[in-house]
């Protein structure tokens, strides 16, 4: 991957919210199946499309050698990963009679728990400090459920949504984009594969033989992207993927085999995330999704309060 030359991080005094603007502590808004319909209509839903499709377009035809931009702000990020990634050598895993679960991983979400608004408070500038505990949350919630030891699409999507406050507040710029996808997200599924390898973490509401993979969803989405006018046979192989034939593969791999083009693909996978799953179905772990969707929380960046869940 390439490191990028270190780029000073631009004035955000344009960007960030007023000064007057209170955060709140994000919490669940979506509690039926018919708040999905507000849901939709939310501009917390539309601000978390735009900013998945934004970085879809910003990795568009590149590889992971692409040479791109490192600000400030990127490196405290990876910093802070780096951090999470060091507590799990710090917490080694417990001698217990059961396959999955491991309860060490209570003790290093105690942790993140306890030091969360520090970590953030390292990479959010202090004229914004009144984000923090708001912006915390969200990194918190993607790291997985400490009570039931699991990890799924949902925490990805947290972790999303953590990026996505860092944008709207100011922190985050535009000529962040390839390094959000290629730098920092890369580095936070590095940490997380740690993190259900170390730890034997469950998948949260697994998709079985429908599912892409039980963890994560968006790098089918921006890797997509990345392949869009590649050439065939391009694509490495990594060796710890099995080898089946093609009968044995998901269906939805199945269905992407036979596709012509990776922007077909990258098409399918939209209306995935965004529409109704007919094409996916059954289930689909979309954000039209409300097993999904209902454990999603939402504060004053992204939510509720500017023009969120309103009928």
């Amino acid at each position: 991957m390439a490191e990028g030359e270190r780029q000073a991080p631009p004035d955000s005094s344009e960007e960030t919210p007023p000064a007057t603007q209170s955060f709140i502590i994000p919490k669940k808004e979506i509690h039926t199946v018919p708040d999905m319909g507000k849901w939709k209509r939310s501009q917390a839903y539309a601000d978390y499309i735009g900013f998945i499709l934004t970085l879809n377009e910003g990795v568009k035809g590149k590889k992971l050698t692409f040479e791109y931009k490192v600000s400030e702000a990127i490196e405290k990020l990876v910093a802070l990963l780096n951090t999470l990634d060091r507590w799990i050598d710090e917490t080694p895993p417990m001698d217990q009679p059961s396959r999955f679960g491991n309860k060490a991983f209570r003790t290093w979400y105690a942790r993140l728990d306890q030091e969360a608004e520090n970590l953030v408070a390292t990479v959010v500038p202090t004229h914004l400090a009144a984000a923090v505990p708001e912006v915390a949350v969200y990194l918190k919630e993607s790291v997985g459920n400490s009570t039931r030891i699991d990890y799924g699409t949902g925490h990805e999507a947290a972790f999303a949504a953590f990026l996505c406050c860092l944008c709207k507040i100011g922190v985050l710029r535009v000529d962040d984009q390839i390094a959000i996808v290629f730098k920092v997200f890369n580095r936070y599924l590095e940490v997380m594969r740690k993190l259900q390898k170390t730890y034997r973490m469950e998948p949260a509401g697994s998709q079985g033989v429908w599912g892409l993979d039980d963890f994560q969803f968006l790098p089918f989405i921006w890797g997509s992207s990345q392949l869009i006018d590649t050439v065939p046979g391009e694509v490495p192989r990594d060796p710890a993927l099995q080898v089946r034939e093609p009968a044995a593969h998901p269906p939805r791999l199945t269905v992407l085999g036979g596709l012509s083009s990776q922007s077909r693909s990258r098409s399918s996978q939209f209306r995935c995330l965004r529409l109704p799953p007919q094409l996916w179905s059954p289930p689909t772990p979309s954000l039209c999704s409300f097993c999904l969707v209902r454990g999603c929380l939402l504060g004053w960046v992204v939510g509720a309060s500017r023009g969120g869940l309103r009928a």
